[in-house]
């Protein structure tokens, strides 16, 4: 689902929002499973399955897009 008109304000996940330090989610995510660079973007992968946790229901797959080292897109699928 792609939500339109997403601002700086919006709350996106655990109180993460457009625009915040790459280091500040990290500081709330943790290490990433996954850091990968594309298009001078920098995109960072965390993911979680049914077995690993309850909240899970099929898979947790989230990346975060950072330029400059600010967030500035958002990917989250639960699998369903």
């Amino acid at each position: 689902m792609v939500v339109p008109g997403l601002s700086a304000e919006s709350p996106i996940d655990h109180g993460i929002r457009l625009g915040m330090a790459r280091s500040d989610v990290v500081g709330i995510l943790g290490k990433p499973d996954s850091v990968d660079v594309r298009d001078g973007a920098q995109l960072l992968g965390y993911h979680a399955y049914f077995e690993d946790d309850p909240r899970v229901s099929l898979y947790y797959d989230a990346r975060y897009e950072f330029m400059d080292d600010l967030l500035v897109a958002v990917s989250i699928s639960d699998g369903e």
